[in-house]
């Protein structure tokens, strides 16, 4: 990732703000005074003051020029602020290497304010975290951390992204951990960071605890419940990781075909058919799922499993209208069967064998079936002929064939 910063605007408040700070500025009781604001000769303020001219109008080569000019005859603080400044013609230039090295110079002389130092020490570390140097970052933001009275919320926050990199997840837990705890009401990103660190530690318990906290703060945010849901099943709650997606579907947060569907299947796989096919049901029936032969046969399923024999017959139907192939109509017959409806199983087989089944054979033997007990002998005996010179299902055709000879 590459960085620019800051920009010009940004820059010009800085240096401005390090030309202008008396020694205790902007520093709380207590802190440790900073260096005293020393004194700026009236050419290295001039040339301060036009480098930023130069700066806001993109003349950089112009503003290096003067800056180096005015280095060359300063020292202490005045020497600080050129370099500072410097620091930041070079960084609107994309010269990283040149910026950094301009504000460590800058840095070391310490002689800025304390408040213009701290800011210095904080952009640093900024800027070595956006390019990737992690381990620098580490180090210059703790060095920040270490100087300033009062540490910025998102100077710990970067150091522990610098440390996550790093895979080093109990440090920059532990920093997150310093600016959730420093406020009642933590900001959600800060706990979603929380929540992804104490994952890759294995914390489930601590996930669900910061996930209920998010869910108080953003309630209406369908993904908090999911992550909460998932987290909740992977530690072994599963009743727990329902009931939180059922309160999430009445409250409306279940909303898109996805979500359905991964619910849905959720249902199934914890033996809950019947959330799992009024769910689906109601999804189909609103059109918030699109309708397709694979989302009615998913729909029997449910109903099947849940031994709602009429509502799987009403879905196999949908779904033999729109499938390509006999299938459904073959899984309908199954359905009749179980429910002893021979006439219907008898037609549906009919049908199935119409559209086309992969295994002929078995249609065959179950139309036979049906149609003994739907009191059509002859087309039993036929259909059972026929399955019987299929090698998979010759056994019991040919023993219901025998049946039938000697009855």
């Amino acid at each position: 990732m590459r960085h620019k910063m800051p920009s010009y605007a940004v820059a010009a408040w800085l240096a401005a703000a390090a030309l202008a700070a008396p020694a205790a500025a902007d520093e709380p009781p207590g802190c440790p005074p900073g260096a005293p604001a020393g004194a700026m000769s009236e050419s290295g303020y001039r040339a301060v003051e036009e480098a930023i001219e130069h700066l806001g109008s993109s003349r950089y080569a112009e503003a290096e020029k003067r800056l180096t000019q005015a280095l060359e005859r300063s020292k202490g603080y005045e020497r600080a602020v050129i370099q500072q400044t410097l620091g930041y013609v070079y960084a609107e230039q994309n010269a990283i290497g040149k910026a950094l090295g301009a504000f460590e110079e800058a840095l070391a002389l310490d002689a800025l304010p304390r408040k213009p130092q701290e800011d210095l020490l904080l952009n640093v570390g900024q800027i070595l975290a956006a390019e990737g140097r992690h381990a620098e970052a580490v180090s210059a933001l703790e060095r920040y951390l270490a100087f300033a009275c009062t540490p910025r919320p998102e100077a710990r926050l970067l150091l522990a992204s610098a440390l996550a990199e790093r895979e080093d997840y109990e440090r920059a837990l532990a920093q997150v951990r310093l600016v959730v705890d420093a406020t009642e009401a933590p900001k959600a990103p800060w706990l979603e960071f929380a929540i992804a660190l104490h994952y890759e530690l294995g914390h489930l318990a601590d996930c669900a605890r910061l996930l209920m906290r998010l869910i108080a703060l953003v309630p209406d945010n369908a993904d908090y419940w999911k992550q909460l849901s998932s987290v909740l099943l992977e530690a072994g709650r599963d009743s727990d990781a329902v009931t939180v997606l059922a309160v999430a579907e009445r409250n409306g947060l279940v909303r898109t075909e996805r979500d359905i569907l991964n619910l849905t299947s959720l249902y199934l796989s914890l033996e809950m058919p019947y959330r799992a096919g009024m769910l689906l049901e109601g999804a189909l029936g609103r059109g918030v799922v699109e309708p397709s032969a694979e989302r009615f046969r998913q729909l029997s399923d449910a109903w099947i499993a849940a031994r709602e024999w009429p509502r799987a017959a009403a879905a196999l139907e949908r779904a033999a209208e729109l499938a390509d192939d006999g299938e459904p109509w073959l899984q309908l017959a199954r359905v009749a069967i179980e429910q002893e409806q021979w006439r219907d199983a008898q037609s549906a087989l009919e049908k199935a064998l119409d559209a086309g089944v992969a295994d002929v054979g078995e249609a065959r033997y179950l139309h036979g079936i049906a149609a003994y007990y739907a009191g059509d002998r002859a087309a039993a005996q036929a259909s059972l002929a026929a399955a019987a010179r299929d090698g998979k299902w010759q056994d019991p055709a040919s023993q219901w064939l025998d049946y039938l000879r000697s009855n």
